[in-house]
């Protein structure tokens, strides 16, 4: 169940953070090239480095060896990573409806 949970939500991500030159109000040249793909770089790195704390709180929870502290912290980072992650995407999908709504 988790497995199918995380490849549709993977999926869901890796569709969702490319934003479509064509969308921007028919502008194809010029500074909206450059602003569109600033956004894509800005969300694969936001990506990225939500996953990577996502695994990083995982591991820390898993050698955490019961200290309350630890457990406290490893959670916090797992917390923050899915926090991330999910600006991310939505910070997208905000984007994509505003642009469609323009053009």
């Amino acid at each position: 169940m988790k497995v199918m949970f995380y490849s549709v939500f993977y999926n869901l991500a890796a569709q969702s953070t490319k934003l479509d030159k064509s969308k921007i109000n028919g502008y194809q040249d010029g500074n909206s090239g450059l602003l569109t793909n600033a956004i894509n770089a800005l969300l694969y790195i936001a990506t990225i480095i939500s996953i990577i704390m996502i695994i990083y709180g995982g591991i820390s929870y898993a050698t955490s060896e019961g200290d309350p502290k630890k457990v406290a912290k490893a959670k916090g980072t797992v917390m923050s990573g899915v926090i991330g992650f999910v600006l991310a995407i939505l910070s997208i999908t905000i984007m994509m409806f505003v642009f469609n709504k323009v053009s």
